[in-house]
């Protein structure tokens, strides 16, 4: 059946759209998955030429257009960040990938401030708190840290930059 007349009832708001690589008969071929992040449910799979922008935007563009999607949930990806610009369509992180991101990023960081002991660091753990919560009523919280450190001054230049 072709996909168009899968989908052809079926709306979503948003898709997401992941990558993967496979190995078959001693040739690594790129995959694409596209599903409803909302409802869980796996919209295609497909063999793709390849994974630059051009190439998910062909991918994805007919698919989000069928199902009249607006926004595309991604890991993040650059290529898949292009496609968004491209389209002109609304870009979400998957909340899996952000968790993981921040965890990676308050890591590193944290290590960093620990041998400077930068004042930060509470701040930085904070941050890591409120993104695994995700609760409406910590906007505010969220808000402020990001101001409080938006506003922190740039460093000279040829010196070194404060973690903040």
């Amino acid at each position: 059946m072709k996909r168009t007349e899968l989908l052809q009832c079926y709306r979503t708001k948003a898709i997401g759209g992941d990558l993967t690589s496979v190995k078959c008969n001693g040739w690594w071929l790129s995959i694409g998955v596209i599903v409803d992040p909302i409802n869980g449910l796996v919209l295609c799979v497909d063999h793709l030429d390849g994974e630059d922008a051009q190439a998910l935007k062909d991918w994805v563009e007919p698919i989000a257009d069928q199902v009249g999607a607006h926004t595309l949930v991604t890991d993040d990806a650059d290529a898949f960040k292009e496609v968004v610009d491209r389209g002109g369509s609304y870009h979400q992180v998957c909340k899996s990938h952000v968790g993981r991101n921040t965890e990676e990023l308050i890591e590193s960081l944290s290590l960093a401030m620990e041998a400077g002991q930068d004042s930060s660091l509470a701040d930085l753990h904070r941050l890591g708190e409120l993104i695994h919560s995700q609760q409406p009523e910590q906007q505010a919280e969220v808000q402020a840290l990001y101001e409080h450190y938006a506003a922190t001054p740039h460093s000279e230049k040829g010196k070194t930059a404060s973690l903040a």
